[in-house]
């Protein structure tokens, strides 16, 4: 599990080409229909924000 703090030293030491931010999106209606999406390309991560 990630929290915002390593995700945003993440956000600021990579080069992204694409980063979607999703925000009041549940995690686990998200990830059932990720790879059907997004093809299996890139990383999903859950995150945990200090207002969950």
């Amino acid at each position: 599990m990630y929290y915002v703090g390593k995700q945003v030293d993440l956000m600021h030491s990579v080069d992204w080409d694409v980063m979607f931010i999703i925000d009041a999106c549940r995690f686990d209606y998200f990830k059932k229909y990720y790879k059907e999406i997004f093809h299996n390309k890139g990383e999903l991560k859950k995150a945990i924000s200090p207002a969950t």
